[in-house]
């Protein structure tokens, strides 16, 4: 009996609340934030085309788009412009291509690429050290202009490799890397032998 009148009086709680939510005054998102669209020039017209998928405290995203062919690109959104991503291993061919997925503070980024085969794998581009911070900028010194990045694949040993099957954002196996803190940390999935998804930082 005591059980009963303790739920009773629980839920006239939880109704009573409900009730008078609408009148309490709620804080508007939207007026806190500033939203900026993002769509890479000459992307895909098509729904899951394009995509933000990382961003780090300096507001510089990171993501992909599908061009006209079907090929993806990562992409760097950084002062306003674009900078396409593309990992020299991959090809550039229809249902293949680069995703960028996740950008550090210092500008390192995270991603996956498609070999010629169709397996994915992970990768790291970073400038040499010796660039600094700008490196690549337009408006950066000549030295810098000179910088290039370097790509470093990111393969956890064991992933299992196999065709016609969809993982991540391909349609074979492998490792794919999501996100990457400012120690450089790398997250992201593999494929185990037995076709299961485990995490792995």
């Amino acid at each position: 009996m005591h059980l009963t009148r303790t739920l009773t009086g629980v839920a006239g709680l939880i109704i009573a609340n409900i009730a008078t939510a609408p009148a309490m005054a709620q804080p508007s998102v939207s007026s806190r934030y500033d939203f900026i669209t993002l769509d890479y020039p000459g992307s895909l017209d098509y729904p899951g085309s394009n995509f933000p998928l990382g961003i780090n405290n300096k507001r510089e995203v990171v993501g992909f788009f599908t061009d006209n062919m079907g090929v993806a690109h990562g992409y760097l959104w950084k002062k306003g412009k674009f900078t396409t991503i593309d990992h020299p291993g991959a090809p550039l061919v229809a249902f293949g291509g680069t995703f960028a997925g996740g950008i550090n503070d210092r500008g390192d980024i995270a991603g996956l690429y498609i070999d010629r085969s169709g397996y994915e794998h992970g990768y790291l581009r970073a400038m040499p050290a010796w660039c600094g911070n700008d490196a690549g900028d337009e408006e950066g010194d000549d030295d810098h202009k000179n910088c290039k990045p370097v790509f470093t694949s990111i393969d956890v040993p064991g992933a299992a490799q196999t065709l016609n099957i969809v993982f991540e954002l391909g349609t074979g196996l492998g490792t794919a890397v999501t996100g990457i803190n400012n120690s450089d940390v790398t997250t992201g999935l593999y494929a185990t032998p037995s076709l299961y998804s485990n995490g792995f930082s």
